[in-house]
């Protein structure tokens, strides 16, 4: 914007970074010179301040001001009245004794005292220096370990997948020498052509920003320093808007809903801390107090110590049944849930289920092995012990609850071996009603209560 009869020049400021509150800046350049400094020449400029600055806040409520020139001894009683929100903050003479170069905003706050300096060139006014007085807050990141999964680099993955000679794990006379090699062969494959790159995790991020939230803005903001707002910019914002508020949700009814009824005072805790009203991290991190250590003995606690009970050996049958066969184990591994975590194994989900076709023969082999040898691997007898909070807050050993993650072979091994227990163990005991198909404890109940 720029006024003709006034010496004015309105600009539109938006740097990269600002203020949340604050969505734009209108910078007013002005020098109003001696000869107008009379009241018809006040008024006018005045009242072109005045205006200009209602119109722009009629446009934008929270857009920032900044007013800046030489006024010669403007008054600016009546443009502090209209807008009382607008401060001049210069208070050192500019010129001689007198300050005739103003800055005058409504974010003064956000500005440290300017600084006057000499003048450049041969000019008699003094030149002012104003700073941003918001100092930078730089948050810890921590810095996770993430597989770099992309469309190329999986189909390359598969590729050598299907070309992996498994001779060495075939080979291998142990069921604990076959797995072992199995999980390098596999690792050594992720490795290759998934990496495991250090991804930056910041600890002030709240509950509910996921990747796919960060990811979405990512997209955002590389379309707006490219091209600006274009209209590609402005579908993507409306995909990170709509990313936003299904992961408010989803956070909200899973990690807070829950609490207004249990524990109100958590309730409100949570609320408080998502709007911004609490200085207290959205993510629960382990202190000194609440080491791991602790929660791990507490955990154990839980457990009970027993001795092994004693089984006589039993005579050798003979050549032992295979356990499965490959199309069974293809069908198992085509029915993994690539979404859920992986266990200590470290094999992510997608691996078993998009590979079933070239994994089927190997794991069917160590899984037949493990039946006849009568030994598991200690693999997947190990789970990594996870610590969830029961409600939010959680700040006692009290409020976790463990959840442990298998390996999803040593998952479908167990599916394998019920498969050819279960119907021997339903003639022999006829009393079992958990864990049974068609049956519950609630059905036991029932049958009890026939006479």
């Amino acid at each position: 914007m720029e006024e003709t009869d006034l010496e004015v020049i309105w600009v539109q400021v938006r740097p990269r970074r600002l203020p949340r509150s604050v969505p734009v800046i209108a910078l007013g350049v002005i020098y109003h010179p001696p000869c107008k400094n009379n009241k018809q020449g006040s008024d006018a400029m005045l009242t072109h301040l005045i205006t200009r600055v209602d119109t722009i806040l009629n446009h934008q409520p929270q857009a920032g001001i900044l007013l800046c020139g030489d006024l010669n001894g403007l008054p600016l009683k009546r443009l502090q009245t209209a807008h009382p929100t607008l401060k001049q903050i210069v208070k050192q003479p500019t010129r001689g004794a007198a300050i005739l170069d103003v800055v005058i905003t409504n974010l003064a706050q956000n500005y440290n005292k300017p600084q006057i300096i000499p003048p450049i060139g041969n000019s008699d006014h003094a030149c002012v220096l104003l700073k941003s007085g918001i100092p930078a807050v730089k948050h810890p990141t921590v810095r996770v370990p993430r597989r770099v999964v992309t469309p190329h680099r999986k189909r390359e993955f598969e590729i050598a997948l299907a070309v992996q000679d498994w001779t060495e794990v075939f080979e291998a006379v142990s069921v604990h020498d076959k797995v072992a090699k199995f999980y390098a062969i596999l690792t050594s494959l992720q490795d290759t052509h998934c990496p495991v790159k250090m991804s930056p995790v910041r600890t002030n991020d709240k509950g509910w920003f996921t990747e796919r939230v960060k990811k979405a803005i990512e997209k955002r903001q590389t379309e707006f320093q490219r091209h600006g707002k274009t209209q590609m910019w402005r579908s993507l914002r409306n995909k990170v808007n709509t990313a936003i508020r299904q992961a408010k949700n989803w956070h909200y009814r899973h990690c807070i809903q829950q609490l207004r009824g249990e524990a109100p005072r958590k309730w409100w805790e949570s609320i408080n801390r998502e709007l911004g009203r609490s200085g207290s991290s959205g993510r629960v991190t382990i202190t000194d107090e609440l080491s791991a250590e602790s929660i791990s003995q507490y955990f154990a606690k839980a457990g009970c110590e027993s001795e092994s009970l004693y089984i006589f050996p039993l005579p050798f049958a003979g050549v032992c049944p295979d356990l499965c066969s490959i199309g069974e184990v293809k069908v198992l591994l085509k029915t993994t849930n690539p979404r859920k975590a992986s266990g200590p194994d470290n094999v992510p989900n997608w691996v078993l289920k998009d590979c079933a076709e070239d994994l089927a023969p190997v794991v069917c082999h160590l899984f037949n092995t493990s039946y006849a040898k009568g030994t598991v691997p200690s693999v997947w007898k190990s789970a990594n012990v996870v610590p969830v909070p029961k409600a939010a807050g959680a700040s006692q050993v009290e409020d976790f609850r463990p959840v442990s993650l298998l390996a999803v072979l040593a998952k479908l091994l167990e599916r394998c071996i019920l498969k050819r227990l279960l119907p021997a163990l339903t003639m022999v005991i006829r009393d079992q009603y958990a864990y049974m198909k068609g049956s519950s404890t609630t059905l036991a109940l029932e049958v009890d209560k026939m006479p």
